[in-house]
């Protein structure tokens, strides 16, 4: 995991044992897009992911349908 600019790369695994160092870093405010490139991340993770309503952007193709058919955000 590491920042550019204003960008969170996902670029390791990740387990649920990352979960609370993540949280801290994807709460930062400067962090405005998580950008995902692999496979291999937990599904803590990901429900963080979705939960920080930051842009996401996935290049992991595995994971790609996770966050195509997940619409997050107020009640409808």
């Amino acid at each position: 995991m590491s920042i550019e600019e204003e960008k969170l790369i996902i670029d390791s695994a990740m387990s649920d044992e990352d979960i609370e160092e993540f949280l801290v870093t994807i709460s930062q405010e400067q962090i405005k897009k998580v950008i995902i490139k692999n496979d291999d991340i937990s599904s803590s993770i990901i429900q963080a992911i979705w939960c920080s309503k930051k842009d996401v952007e996935v290049e992991s193709e595995f994971l790609k349908p996770f966050f195509e058919n997940i619409v997050v955000g107020e009640n409808s």
